[in-house]
């Protein structure tokens, strides 16, 4: 069946980190490869390198590791061949990861809201890495929600629904919730609210297929 959709933006995203991520990147011998859990991450890097053209020449040829298709095709415009597309998130990403040897660290740029998995995960999986805030996540404060006519509310990141609980959390009790991802299905749960679809991959064709089985 088709689905009549509408995207609203329910977080805004700031990037106040620009020099300390440059500072890294201008330093390619230090490390083994990157970390990217989402396209914004990938956004903070594009804005270093329009600054600083040759920077990420000696990055190229690292290993390079990406959650989901979107944070991918993202990164391949930068020039990397990444790994982990396939990876429906975190948790997967690190079995990606946990495959090959890592004698330098990785670079990990996330943002200040990220959750633990991946930091957890490499600990625990001895592997060498190196976190770096550079961008922040805000949830809008302007958002407004309204049911009628909507039968379903997609979150697509756990600071996503942080913002739709203060813009409509009457308005979640009258839905049904699907998760882009176990994470962000987590983290709704983690609200008390039900997740009833949860796409298997953060891609457009996952997402459509797991509402089409609730649906049904």
């Amino acid at each position: 069946m088709g689905w009549d959709a509408r995207c609203v933006s329910a977080l805004r995203f700031v990037f106040p980190y620009q020099e300390a991520l440059q500072q890294r990147l201008a330093s390619p011998s230090t490390y083994g490869g990157l970390v990217l859990t989402s396209p914004r991450g990938v956004e903070a890097i594009r804005r270093v390198s329009e600054q600083h053209p040759t920077i990420l020449s000696g990055w190229r040829e690292k290993q390079a590791y990406a959650v989901g298709p979107k944070t991918a095709a993202e990164l391949r415009k930068l020039g990397f061949n990444p790994e982990g597309e396939e990876a429906g998130g975190a948790t997967d990403l690190l079995s990606v990861i946990a495959k090959k040897k890592h004698p330098k660290p990785l670079l990990f740029p996330c943002s200040n809201r990220r959750r633990d998995t991946i930091p957890d995960g490499l600990a625990e999986a001895n592997i060498p890495y190196e976190e770096i805030v550079v961008y922040e996540t805000h949830p809008r404060e302007d958002l407004e929600l309204d049911a009628d006519p909507v039968t379903w509310v997609v979150v697509f990141s756990p600071s996503g629904m942080e913002a739709l609980q203060h813009a409509g959390p009457e308005v979640l009790q009258r839905v049904r919730i699907a998760a882009i991802g176990p994470t962000t299905a987590q983290a709704i749960r983690e609200t008390g609210h039900p997740v009833e679809a949860v796409a298997e991959q953060p891609a457009p064709e996952s997402l459509a297929s797991a509402l089409q089985a609730a649906h049904d």
